[in-house]
Parts: C-alpha cells; sequence; structure tokens
C-alpha cells in the first residue's frame, strides 16, 4: 500500500519476502542470498521497489505532492479563439451540472424563453439519469444551440450564465506532483484555425483556473513501461520535457519517429537503472541529458501493413454505442484506418483488388505542410502539456495512441479534400481530419483497445507519418 497517492500495489511471494528484509541494515548481494531462485529475479524485484517509490531514499523522499494552487502554469505562446462552429454543442453533453449551473438556468428561464420561444418546456432542460445531470441533446446537438450556430443562454443572458463545463472549454485543468496546469484539450472542429488566433493561454487561464475545483485531484498514475517494468509518473517527467522540446525542434516527418524512439530509450534506461546511490534520479537525470535521437529508419512496408491490420482490427471491433458523442466521427475514422492500410498493402505488394476512386485521388493530392506541421505540433504539444502520453497507465499504448493521432488526422484530411473535389489538401481540411482523430481516440473504448495492441507502437510510430505523408512510394531503381 502506497498511502501518498492511495494506491495499491499487487506483490507476489518474492517482492513480499524482499520487502521483508529491506531494514537498511543487508547488502545487495546479502538480499540476493537470501532470497529464493534467481539473482536476476531478486533484482528486478527491488529495481520495481526502487522506480515506484517505495524504498526510502532520495527519490522516494522527493514524492511528497505539492499543494494545488491558484495559480497555473501555461504552455508559452499557445493560444484559442473559438471560430463559433457550434460543433462543440453538437458533440460535447454539456455536464455534469453542478448546483450553481441549475441556479443560473433556473433564474435565466424567463429571458430564456422570451427570447427563444421556440425553445423546449423548461421542465425537460435537464436529464436525470446520470448522476449531476446533464443539458438534454435534441438530434444530436445541445438543445440550446441556435440555427446560427449560437448558444441560446449566451445570447440571452449572457457568457457568465453557463454552464460550467461550457464555459472551461476548450479548457482544462490537470494537478501533477509539482504545479497546476492549464492546457487546451485539442477537440476543436476548426483547429488549425482557432489554434492562431485568439487571447494567448496565459489570458484565458485565470478564468480557467478559477472554474476549476479549489483541488483538483492528483494526476499521479502507476507507470507500465514497455517492458512490463512498472515505475512512478514522476520519473516520466524528463521525457514529457524533452518531447515538448521535440515539438519545436524536429519537422513533421520527424516528429512522432522521434518521440517513439526518445520513449522507448527513456523507458529501457529506467526499466534497466542501476541498483547503486541516487538511483533511478540519477538515470533520469542522466536521460534528459542526452542529444535528441535521429529518426530511427521506416519499417518495411510489410511490417508497418501487419501492425496497421491489428490496430484497425482491434481498435473497429471495439463495441460501438450509437448515442455516444463521437459517434457520427466513427465512419469517417474507419475509412481513414481502411485507407491508410491500402497504401501500406499497395507499397508492400499486398494489395487485393482496385482501391476507391476516392483513396486513389486522396493519396495523390498536394498537402499544405507548413498548416499541417503546425496543427499537428501544437496538437501534439497540448497533450504533452495536459499529461496526456500514457493510455490507462501505459506508456506504449500512448506513443501508439499518439501516431495513429497523426496518421488518422492526415488520411482523413486526405480524404475529406478528395471527396470534396478539392485541389490541394488546405486547413479546413486538416481541420476536419484532426477532430476525427482527436475525439474517436479520446474515446474510452477505443483507448482500452490501444493496450493490447502495444507490439504495434514501434512500426506505426516509426512508419505511418511517412505513409500518411507520401501515400505513393517512390518506385524502386532498376
Amino acid at each position: 500500500v502506497d498511502p501518498r497517492f492511495a494506491r495499491r500495489i499487487p506483490a507476489g511471494p518474492l517482492t513480499q519476502a524482499l520487502a521483508e528484509r529491506l531494514t537498511g541494515a543487508r547488502s545487495l548481494d546479502e538480499l540476493c542470498a537470501e532470497l529464493p531462485g534467481e539473482r536476476a529475479d531478486a533484482e528486478s524485484a527491488l529495481r520495481a521497489l526502487l522506480l515506484l517509490g517505495l524504498v526510502e531514499g532520495e527519490f522516494a523522499a522527493g514524492l511528497e505532492p505539492a499543494p494545488a494552487t491558484r495559480e497555473a502554469r501555461v504552455l508559452p505562446q499557445a493560444r484559442f479563439g473559438c471560430q463559433a462552429s457550434g460543433n462543440c454543442c453538437r458533440v460535447f453533453r454539456p455536464g455534469p451540472l453542478t448546483e450553481g449551473d441549475r441556479a443560473r438556468l433556473a433564474a435565466a428561464e424567463p429571458a430564456l424563453l422570451a427570447a427563444f420561444p421556440h425553445l423546449p418546456p423548461p421542465e425537460t432542460w435537464i436529464e436525470e439519469e446520470q448522476a449531476g445531470g446533464y443539458l438534454r441533446r435534441i438530434e444530436g446537438a445541445c438543445e440550446f444551440l441556435l440555427e446560427d450556430h449560437r448558444c441560446a443562454i449566451h445570447a440571452a443572458v449572457g457568457f457568465d450564465q453557463k454552464p460550467e463545463c461550457c464555459r472551461l472549454f476548450p479548457f482544462d485543468v490537470v494537478r501533477t506532483l509539482r504545479e497546476t496546469r492549464v492546457h487546451e484539450v485539442a477537440q476543436c472542429s476548426r483547429y488549425a484555425e482557432s489554434t492562431a488566433t485568439g487571447e494567448t493561454h496565459a489570458e484565458a487561464a485565470p478564468a480557467a483556473r478559477a472554474l476549476a475545483a479549489d483541488e483538483p485531484s492528483l494526476f499521479h498514475p502507476l507507470v507500465l513501461l514497455p517492458s512490463g517494468a512498472p515505475c512512478d509518473y514522476s520519473l516520466l517527467a524528463p521525457l514529457e520535457a524533452r518531447l515538448l522540446r521535440l515539438c519545436d525542434q524536429a519537422p513533421l516527418g520527424e516528429r512522432v519517429p522521434r518521440l517513439a524512439a526518445l520513449a522507448w530509450e527513456h523507458a529501457g534506461a529506467l526499466a534497466g537503472c542501476p541498483l547503486g546511490p541516487a538511483e533511478p534520479s540519477r538515470s533520469a537525470a542522466a536521460i534528459e541529458q542526452r542529444e535528441l535521437a535521429s529518426p530511427p529508419p521506416a519499417p518495411e512496408a510489410g511490417e508497418l501493413t501487419l501492425a496497421l491490420h491489428a490496430a484497425r482490427e482491434g481498435l473497429l471491433t471495439t463495441a460501438s454505442d450509437p448515442a455516444e458523442r463521437e459517434a457520427p466521427l466513427l465512419d469517417p475514422f474507419r475509412d481513414a484506418l481502411d485507407t491508410a492500410l491500402t497504401w501500406a498493402a499497395q507499397r508492400a505488394g499486398l494489395a487485393d483488388g482496385e482501391p476507391p476512386e476516392v483513396v486513389d485521388r486522396a493519396a495523390e493530392l498536394p498537402l499544405d505542410l507548413e498548416t499541417a506541421d503546425r496543427l499537428l505540433a501544437t496538437s501534439l504539444r497540448n497533450r504533452l502539456y495536459g499529461a496526456k502520453l500514457l493510455v490507462a497507465g501505459h506508456l506504449a499504448a500512448g506513443v501508439l495512441r499518439l501516431a495513429l493521432l497523426e496518421l488518422i488526422a492526415l488520411t482523413s484530411a486526405r480524404l475529406h479534400a478528395a471527396e470534396a473535389g478539392a485541389e490541394r489538401v488546405e486547413a479546413e481540411h486538416l481541420s476536419a481530419g484532426h477532430w476525427v482523430a482527436s475525439l474517436c481516440l479520446a474515446r474510452e473504448a477505443l483507448a482500452r483497445a490501444l493496450v493490447p495492441l502495444a507490439r504495434s507502437a514501434q512500426p506505426i510510430a516509426h512508419g505511418a507519418i511517412g505513409l500518411a505523408l507520401t501515400p505513393r512510394a517512390a518506385p524502386k531503381a532498376e
């Protein structure tokens, strides 16, 4: 039991026997001699306890959570400006409602009905079937969404009378061991435009922080490295910092492959850290000082095809509830995965039959690389700052999600442009593709399906972005 973070960690007989002997009076050799089984197993058990901060020492002493603060840190230079598309009111379900939300809605009732007499009866405004209650949705949209994409509450009585969740969007607040952050959730349907305009996050942060709880829940999960070794979340802080720098330094085609290489390098160094003084803090600090790795070589087309096939089967066989907010986007998500798989199979000489004309056309369209680079770098930066590197505590699944985000975003953007008869993949298509990828991969059921797909993470992370940028492989020299 780890009382600092109210978590329970399963321990087998070897770990229990080891813990009983960790009195500070035995050397590593003595510990291993007293424990049953192979020395390597004893060292592995001890390393796991060290990585989790459960053995007294320098690292464990630094794991006391700092109290939440009203001041919040933000990404420098980041900004957001609402584009008034109304799409957030179509896919997000406002709630759960606070008591204050209910009181403001009741007070606004006369003004709302006077301004918009077509609104449904007030007694139907709140659905109570879930804890806290939610604003009702009609034909897939919030009941207060007007035909001109405005919010009826906002229009009738002002922004400050809207539910707290609506006023907070598109921001969220995350509390880590050492700081409180305000970040943008990267789920706007016009992301290319909204993140290039509007007020800075620094300007928006005070209002967003005021809407959040005084003491937001501490985000500090137990992490599972690709090797299966567990570790404390704070040991990923140097990796997150390196990946944020990577967003600013690496171009679009190299960013995710390098991200994956850095993640595996970091995880490997932790999983094999020495059992010596100041560990694992010393290993974590040493990793942070390393230079950014060169992008790894792309996988063979056949390997990428198999990985994409596994991802498609694992994700698209996930049960889907048509009532979920992302349901309208699941078809374009599926189309993008199928298209990427078709392109990979064509490269590998494994294609079966002729693809649809729109798939061929999508492959030929030139891409607005500058906008694509900025959009995806911004999205990745906000996710990393919002502690979205992991999926259910798994690092490999988190890397896979980020790789699929770029693949689906670019592939779906190409399909949007091709279906619209455009001559080039522009900002509007890139925003539409990113919206599909972002919302679907945030869906809980799809996210959980990424965990057993960890073997696909490396080939997809190292090869998928190249596939999305240039679907047609260059012909081989004779």
